[in-house]
């Protein structure tokens, strides 16, 4: 599917045929393209959490909804929770990221860059009284979640799921998926074949982190 018609027709998908699997390939397909992302300083600023349905008790289930998202729960087999891992608030993972990619040539000297640079300029006057403002840490953290999930829910439609993205109860998601602090709120995806169902073949809860080996949900 070419990109703009993933575009054109990505909607938001609330009725769902709950009995459907969603095959952990077009999973992984959505975490790969988030994970493609851009983001500033190369950082990994969100984690993703693969969660099945029909793993939750119900109490818990009940107890994730708010006003805007209901019935939607009980139809999707499939859920994903997207947060800002807000560690990533730190000079030195810059420092080091940035210093990487001028290594490899990402960065190049005919721009100004070496290790000097990022030392001094970027890291000295940018990076670092940036990052001293909590206000901009939530900010940059959030900007760089939602431009992950925005991939994962073009994937999703190039793959043939519908999806759909929900707010839920922080605090019950916190206790029920032992989220790592201090996590900022953003919403969840619902994922599922369109008007199929999308039951989602069991599999453990799992987090996928946004750099790393292979995030593979189950």
């Amino acid at each position: 599917m070419e990109l703009k018609q993933a575009m054109g027709n990505r909607r938001s998908i609330r009725y769902f045929q709950p009995d459907k699997p969603v095959e952990k390939e077009k999973i992984q397909v959505m975490l790969e393209a988030a994970n493609r992302a851009s983001r500033s300083g190369n950082i990994d600023y969100w984690r993703a959490l693969v969660v099945y349905r029909d793993e939750l008790s119900p109490d818990t289930l009940d107890a994730l909804r708010v006003p805007t998202t209901t019935a939607d729960l009980d139809m999707a087999p499939v859920q994903i929770y997207w947060f800002a891992d807000m560690s990533y608030a730190d000079p030195d993972n810059f420092r080091r990221n940035l210093k990487e990619l001028v290594k490899v040539g990402a960065l190049n000297p005919s721009h100004g860059w070496s290790d000097a640079y990022v030392d001094e300029n970027v890291v000295g006057q940018i990076i670092t009284p940036m990052l001293s403002d909590p206000q901009v840490v939530g900010w940059m953290g959030t900007i760089e979640t939602g431009l992950a999930i925005c991939q994962a829910m073009l994937a999703a439609v190039d793959e043939g799921l519908g999806v759909c993205l929900h707010a839920i109860n922080l605090e019950t998601a916190k206790q029920a998926f032992k989220f790592p602090p201090p996590p900022v709120d953003l919403e969840h995806g619902l994922r599922q074949q369109p008007r199929h169902a999308v039951g989602g073949d069991p599999g453990r809860h799992r987090a996928a982190q946004s750099r790393g080996p292979d995030p593979e949900p189950g």
